[in-house]
């Protein structure tokens, strides 16, 4: 049985200020309008997506750390992303459903993700850590964090969950390579790496 997400009081001044200089005026309006979620969520969720550390955004937002948690937690509730509340998979699955409007554009070409990399971004967008992805995958620790660090550059992202956004802003999830989608054969299939 589905429990109701918890409702928390509303924070004090304009919720969405943190991001008018960082978002485009359509996605900004589109954000403030979502229906889904609560707008503390949204906002929170969308400045981890633009690379903040948690830390930043609990300051930004004037919060302390453990009601950014549980909002981030009441969020993954809703939404109910592969990687429960691992931030990237939250991310992810905000712009999959929909619960965030999709970034804008990005105009430069996609960069070309080596199959490492792409193991890397999936793993992201499922919620499973690094370390888990050496195990399950038998590769080792260097080889894995350097398909990560390359990953991050080739996206220009900040952080993990920065690095998803990037790839929807990209449109790169739309030729996966097979390798790492389970059951999946051939060289490129046109699928999402959650499906």
């Amino acid at each position: 049985m589905s429990q109701d997400p918890p409702e928390f009081p509303p924070l004090c001044g304009d919720l969405f200020l943190p991001l008018v200089d960082r978002l485009d005026d359509d996605e900004l309006g589109q954000l403030r309008a979502a229906p889904i979620l609560p707008p503390e969520q949204r906002v929170a969720i969308t400045m981890l997506a633009l690379g903040d550390s948690q830390h930043h955004v609990a300051l930004d937002l004037d919060l302390g750390r453990p009601r950014l948690q549980e909002l981030l937690r009441s969020a993954a509730r809703r939404l109910r992303p592969p990687g429960g509340n691992a931030v990237p998979a939250l991310v992810n699955a905000a712009y999959k459903y929909e619960v965030l409007p999709a970034p804008a554009p990005e105009k430069a070409k996609a960069p070309e993700l080596k199959s490492a990399e792409w193991e890397v971004l999936h793993a992201h967008t499922i919620g499973l850590s690094l370390r888990s992805l050496q195990h399950s995958r038998g590769r080792r620790r260097h080889e894995v964090g350097t398909a990560h660090q390359y990953l991050l550059a080739k996206l220009r992202a900040h952080t993990t969950a920065h690095a998803v956004r990037r790839a929807w802003e990209f449109g790169i999830f739309g030729c996966v390579p097979h390798s790492i989608v389970p059951g999946a054969s051939g060289s490129v299939a046109r699928r999402m790496p959650w499906d």
